[in-house]
């Protein structure tokens, strides 16, 4: 008989949220699992996010911890962990929502094998009005592979998580014991995310999946990808990634295939550095993808970097002919 006493705690990292938060809170607490508590980090929003917060006060489900000053994704996220004493938790997006058995379906199978670090589902896509988008819900799961997998304890982790990246934050369940606070290195940045899976691979533990659509990814205008900002810190935290990955001793034939994947995202980045005249770190990144791989777009890119501006207004060219091609 599997116990259902074990407690889960989803933390709720959240900055100028407030339209989307208390609806997400309440996704949160709308388990059939008993025992599932939530916690807001709110990571010094302006807007009225602490209001929404205190309006959940008369709950004892809910709890918030307030920064200061904004701490960015990986500090956000890490002092919830800290705060975590619960069996496991997970961590939401403060605009997602979760299906009512999500927290179900991922804690038993984690109950049942010991040995399993976490459990994680595939999603749907919806809209800022909480429609649902059929088509990019399965481009997704295609993308990230997550339609190839089947239920069941995960037979290629490592795949999943530096290939694939066919976890998603929003749809994952850790193990508390097994998943330190520790884990987070605030050098990853905006790649929070795909970091902290990858370490939970080192440990060397499973995973398993469960191929029902079980929460709500949402996309709309205001998703940090929109912001300029935000894509330089994602791409410092992916950059910073990558390098760890080939420090490690990666196990053949996932480390080759590892090194064409980080060439591959080298290659992108640099191309979006040299078209905002980042000619330097832009020169960098096609030469690391070129040691690491072959390829015609860092060659390319390497000889259109020592251009001068004329090598910027080319490479910007080049990306609004492929757009709409």
């Amino acid at each position: 008989m599997v116990p259902t006493n074990s407690s889960v705690t989803v933390l709720i990292p959240t900055y100028n949220r407030a339209d989307y938060l208390r609806e997400t809170i309440l996704s949160a607490l709308n388990q059939t699992w008993p025992g599932v508590d939530v916690l807001v980090l709110d990571d010094a929003s302006t807007d009225d996010t602490p209001t929404v917060v205190a309006s959940f006060t008369g709950n004892p489900r809910v709890r918030g911890i307030r920064h200061k000053k904004n701490v960015g994704m990986a500090g956000n996220w890490k002092a919830g962990m800290a705060a975590v004493q619960s069996d496991f938790f997970m961590v939401l997006n403060d605009d997602d929502l979760l299906g009512p058995e999500f927290v179900e379906s991922l804690v038993r199978p984690l109950l049942a094998n010991p040995d399993l670090i976490l459990s994680f589902c595939d999603h749907h896509v919806i809209d800022g009005k909480g429609r649902l988008l059929q088509d990019m819900t399965r481009e997704l799961s295609e993308h990230h592979h997550r339609s190839k997998l089947v239920t069941g304890v995960l037979k290629d982790f490592g795949t999943a998580t530096t290939l694939h990246r066919s976890l998603h934050i929003s749809c994952t369940l850790f193990r508390t014991a097994m998943v330190p606070a520790d884990f987070l290195d605030e050098q990853a940045g905006g790649f929070a995310c795909g970091w902290l899976f990858y370490q939970c691979y080192r440990t060397g533990h499973g995973a398993w999946y469960d191929s029902r659509r079980l929460s709500n990814y949402r996309v709309h205008p205001g998703n940090m990808l929109q912001n300029r900002r935000w894509e330089d810190y994602l791409a410092n935290g992916q950059i910073y990634w990558s390098h760890r990955m080939l420090a490690d001793n990666l196990p053949e034939p996932l480390a080759s295939r590892v090194r064409v994947e980080v060439a591959t995202i080298f290659s992108s980045y640099a191309s979006a550095f040299l078209r905002t005249g980042e000619r330097g770190r832009a020169a960098a990144l096609f030469a690391e993808s070129l040691v690491l791989h072959k390829n015609a777009k860092a060659a390319a890119g390497l000889c259109l970097s020592q251009c001068g501006s004329a090598g910027t207004t080319l490479m910007s060219l080049i990306h609004i002919a492929l757009e709409r091609a």
